[in-house]
């Protein structure tokens, strides 16, 4: 699933339809604690416990946790990093949401890609 923010908002895209859908204050952390539950090989559960050792993690939850944090990170910096000026958000969303009809360039771009590639 893909996220991109907009005010505040993260917008997603499904992997199967690629359809999109506003998530509000997604990037807002609550206080209340949650459960998560997941299961995974016992090769998995070994390695994970191994590097929570290894990196000086008191749980192995307490590894998944910040590991997934970190990566959670990374992937919302790479998108905020796309978008980053709150104009450049609004223009794309808008276009993404409510796209322009083709223009005289862009129907004649097509016709040369069909043209060319659809032999």
């Amino acid at each position: 699933m893909k996220a991109l923010c907009i005010s505040g908002h993260y917008l997603h895209c499904t992997e199967n339809d690629r359809t999109f859908v506003l998530f509000y204050n997604l990037h807002m952390a609550t206080q209340e604690k949650t459960r998560f539950d997941t299961r995974l090989s016992g090769k998995q559960k070994e390695l994970f416990e191994l590097a929570a050792q290894l990196g000086g993690y008191k749980t192995l939850s307490e590894f998944i946790l910040s590991s997934a944090q970190q990566q959670a990170d990374l992937i919302l910096e790479r998108h905020r990093i796309i978008l980053a000026d709150e104009e450049d958000r609004k223009i794309f969303f808008k276009a993404l949401l409510h796209p322009p009809k083709p223009n005289a360039t862009l129907k004649k771009a097509m016709a040369r890609y069909i043209a060319e590639y659809q032999k």
